[in-house]
């Protein structure tokens, strides 16, 4: 008995040592790899799990308080991934303009999620090449064109009506929960605004047993889009799957794909019915009718690009623009000041007897700024989307290797205190003063919250313009406050898309003479 416990602690013991051993095997190794190829510096990482246990479940937050000790441009191995950290505007001017053309593809994914978006696609996940630059030419030519976008406007303003007469009805009933929850009426109207533009249907709160079943599984695809997975990291523990996330995915594709090849089949029995005028009316038809005729005489489209390209619209017109506003709402809620400047631009600029117009956008100045100072401090895709490298570089000094990831801190670029004053306080009037001239469409770096270069968001004129818009209009129509003894949560959620931890829920008190915002819509609800 004494000599078979005997053996069994010589065993641990020789377990330990060789783990030990290995450890300072693979420290060494990396050591030397760093110091030859002049890495840039970071934390040590772990055998096999490289730094992954350090990111927690907001990686933005500790990512940003790693770069104060590592640099505004830190290496770390995420797993078994080589992975850069951008921190600063000055660094991401490097990977995003100087060196755009090097950081311009996506990492591949793995799996059963590359399987739900198509094989990446669609416009935001697809490598860089060829096939990429026809999807941004198709963008920018045939579906975000300014007459396009201008043709949309009345789909915009009803979507943005219905929203109003429900939070108008909230507030002349008795209201649950102390209050509203906008966030939720909000990411309905962004995603039945985007449906509309793309399907020429509404998918959120639609009395349509299939659409409602569309709706479920998007945001369930949406939400395992934003999981961890461990074989984007370690590839060769793709099989290790302990939340069951494949057989979701799956799932969740399987099903997706037959209601987008119904809807799909719709528009083209259709197609003989119409005129070409109405054949051109939703997004979904121009992009049928560049697969039939082709882009040009070289491309066409296929049927799976279709579909990754509306799952892409989707996904990124919808829930990104209602968590930006429910920011918003959540800043003015806390500064009563910043609430009555705003409405105060606005009855100057419009009055209580007309609704406002997305042409009055340009005169708000005010409402601009906020939106802005919402942008840099709460970016709701805080590491943008991440990038890859096309072959090695060199950035400040640093050898960037080939086929290493780019995580591109928008969070931590909005808290530069060499470049914001008092970067944690939320201050528009920065946008009406010294950074008047900062843009949030790419062009300065200091704010990026589409992005910037050949992988900025397609659609960021668009999403702007509905949350400029969708804001205005909330601070016209209503008076807002909190509910009696609450305060506003400023923690955020552990998502993908950075909303809030937990719902904001304001109370709405009717302020302007004119009923128009109030008028339930008589279009046809799918």
């Amino acid at each position: 008995m004494v000599g078979s416990s005997l053996q069994l602690v010589t065993v641990v013991a020789m377990a330990i040592m060789l783990l030990v051993v290995c450890f300072c095997g693979y420290h060494i190794v990396s050591k030397r790899r760093r110091a030859l190829l002049h890495l840039p510096p970071g934390p040590r990482p772990w055998p096999v799990v490289g730094n992954l246990l350090q990111l927690g479940k907001r990686p933005h937050q500790i990512l940003y308080e790693l770069s104060k000790k590592h640099g505004e441009l830190m290496y770390l191995r995420l797993g078994s991934v080589p992975t850069i950290v951008v921190s600063s505007a000055s660094m991401a001017e490097q990977v995003l303009k100087v060196h755009d053309h090097v950081f311009a593809s996506r990492p591949r994914m793995n799996g059963a999620k590359r399987l739900l978006v198509y094989d990446q696609s669609g416009i935001a996940l697809a490598p860089y090449g060829a096939y990429l630059k026809l999807l941004r030419r198709i963008c920018n030519s045939k579906l975000f064109t300014t007459s396009r976008l201008q043709g949309y406007k009345n789909i915009r303003m009803q979507e943005l009506k219905f929203v109003m007469h429900s939070i108008y009805k909230d507030s002349t009933g008795p209201l649950t929960r102390g209050g509203v929850n906008i966030d939720e009426k909000l990411a309905i109207m962004g995603l039945n605004t985007i449906s509309r533009m793309m399907l020429d249907k509404r998918i959120a709160g639609s009395v349509s047993r299939e659409n409602a079943e569309f709706k479920a599984l998007f945001d369930e695809g949406s939400q395992l889009l934003g999981s961890f997975d461990i074989g984007d990291f370690i590839p060769y523990l793709y099989w290790l799957d302990p939340f069951g996330y494949q057989g979701r995915m799956k799932k969740v594709h399987r099903r997706l794909d037959s209601l987008l090849e119904n809807i799909i089949h719709e528009h083209l029995h259709y197609r003989n019915e119409k005129t070409d005028e109405e054949i051109s009316q939703d997004l979904l038809d121009v992009l049928l009718t560049l697969e039939t005729d082709g882009v040009d005489q070289i491309h066409n489209l296929s049927k799976s690009s279709i579909k990754a390209v509306i799952l892409d619209l989707l996904i990124g017109g919808s829930n990104t623009a209602s968590a930006t506003l429910n920011w918003a709402m959540a800043e003015l809620l806390r500064n009563p000041a910043l609430l009555q400047r705003a409405q105060h631009e606005i009855d100057t600029t419009i009055g209580n007897s007309r609704i406002v117009d997305e042409s009055d956008i340009p005169q708000l100045k005010f409402i601009v700024a906020m939106v802005k100072e919402t942008f840099r401090i709460h970016p709701v895709v805080p590491l943008l989307v991440p990038r890859e490298s096309l072959e090695t570089c060199e950035i400040s000094g640093y050898t960037i290797p080939r086929a290493t990831r780019v995580l591109v801190n928008a969070w931590a670029i909005g808290r530069d205190a060499s470049v914001w004053k008092k970067p944690l306080d939320f201050n528009p009037d920065r946008f009406l003063q010294e950074s008047s001239h900062v843009n949030v469409l790419g062009q300065d770096l200091e704010l990026i919250p589409f992005g910037s270069g050949r992988r900025k968001c397609a659609g960021m004129a668009l999403g702007l313009s509905i949350v400029q818009h969708t804001l205005a209009c909330l601070l016209h129509c209503f008076d807002w406050s909190l509910p009696h003894g609450h305060e506003v949560d400023m923690q955020e959620a552990d998502s993908a898309v950075m909303g809030m931890h937990k719902p904001l829920l304001p109370v709405p008190s009717p302020r302007v003479v004119t009923p128009l915002y109030m008028q339930q819509q008589a279009y046809c609800v799918s």
